[in-house]
């Protein structure tokens, strides 16, 4: 499940997740649904932002009911604004073969993206949808429905017009925090000198037993501490160091 959650940091998993009585399969289809409504509303964001653009009839019907549920419903508060607008009947069973011309054009243009009907046509176009959502900022669908829901509070108690109902950090300060996090756990990850002395050890069994071993001894050490030294940069440090190991061994087979 952890695919579905939008990175791994603590502040961004799921309530849901941590809810014992929802199962994988519950969480899996409310995902579906929640993916589908996001992907509807960033596009009316987007054709409201861009003026070029006009609504058609269908999504100004949308956006009414969207804006309805959120000011009038007395099931709407801020802890399921984003399940506003939900599909009621589950997500959608249509497959990838059901994707007109156009919009396999439009998915195939991604980089690395490869989609065949005849291969990935059984497939469920929700799971689809549900993997492209990742890729949307859900921070624009989050602050316009609360902005939403923030005029509905001023109405209803007579608030301040600078009143929001959540006051949200700079979205800069956010990546930028989560860059450090980054950092902080692959700096984490580092082999320290106590590994290093610890793998040291483990490689110089049966080492230096004799006077033409010993020429080359010293050296091999020095080269094992240079190459961790540059490996500890690379997420890949410890498949590295065992590649090293195992050429070293060859090597010294070889050595005459």
């Amino acid at each position: 499940m952890k695919t579905l959650v939008k990175s791994e940091f603590i502040y961004d998993v799921e309530p849901e997740l941590l809810d014992e009585s929802v199962t994988d399969a519950q969480y899996l289809e409310q995902s579906r649904r929640r993916a589908e409504a996001k992907l509807i509303k960033m596009k009316l964001i987007h054709k409201l932002y861009n003026s070029t653009q006009e609504l058609t009839q269908n999504e100004s019907t949308y956006l009414k009911q969207w804006v309805s549920d959120i000011k009038v419903s007395k099931e709407r508060n801020l802890l399921n604004l984003r399940d506003s607008m939900l599909p009621k009947r589950g997500s959608s069973k249509l497959t990838l073969s059901a994707l007109d011309a156009q919009s396999l054009y439009a998915l195939n243009s991604i980089s690395r993206v490869n989609i065949d009907t005849e291969r990935h046509g059984a497939y469920a176009l929700s799971d689809l949808v549900l993997e492209l959502s990742h890729f949307l900022d859900e921070e624009v669908v989050n602050k316009v429905e609360t902005e939403i829901y923030s005029e509905r509070m001023r109405q209803e108690w007579g608030l301040s017009k600078d009143f929001k109902a959540v006051e949200s950090r700079n979205k800069e300060i956010g990546l930028v925090l989560n860059e450090l996090e980054e950092l902080a756990w692959r700096s984490a990850g580092q082999l320290s000198e106590k590994d290093v002395a610890g793998i040291k050890s483990m490689i110089s069994v049966k080492r230096g037993k004799d006077y033409f071993d010993q020429q080359f001894f010293q050296n091999d050490m020095e080269s094992f501490s240079k190459f961790v030294t540059d490996a500890n940069n690379y997420d890949s440090r410890i498949e590295l160091v065992e590649r090293w190991i195992v050429r070293k061994e060859d090597e010294i087979k070889v050595r005459v």
